[in-house]
């Protein structure tokens, strides 16, 4: 899947809750604010919309990778949802001057898939510790 495949996937889905008269990022956040398992990092930008979509009762996700690093299981039938990771990663093309016109900055775009804690074994209610944010 592409870049442009992976934002029109997005914008259909919030497109479709909108028209059914529901703001994804207004919620009574009982649940918390999607965040990591592992690492407790809350996700912003587009995966926070994304992830706002989904209902859950945990606030948290997690990869295949980390779940089976948790000697955990995903959830027979159960489906990821798509989240993206981007960076700019810069290499020099001579190292021996150092000079910034020699490197190169090339954007990196990821797809992967993440699960909510409750479509694991993982999931035990009532034991989560969001992230609360102040503003």
């Amino acid at each position: 899947m592409n870049k442009q495949e992976i934002f029109e996937k997005i914008t259909s889905q919030l497109k479709e809750r909108l028209e059914a008269g529901v703001l994804p990022w207004r919620k009574a956040w009982k649940t918390g604010i999607p965040q990591n398992y592992i690492s407790k990092q809350v996700y912003k930008g587009i995966n926070f919309l994304s992830l706002c979509l989904q209902d859950f009762p945990s606030p948290f996700y997690l990869t295949y990778l980390q779940c089976k690093n948790k000697n955990g299981r995903i959830n027979k039938g159960a489906f990821g949802t798509s989240i993206i990771y981007w960076d700019v990663k810069e290499y020099n093309s001579q190292k021996e001057t150092g000079d910034s016109k020699d490197s190169i900055r090339i954007p990196f775009l990821q797809q992967s898939y993440v699960f909510n804690l409750a479509q694991t074994d993982l999931y035990q209610p009532g034991e989560e510790n969001p992230v609360i944010l102040s503003c």
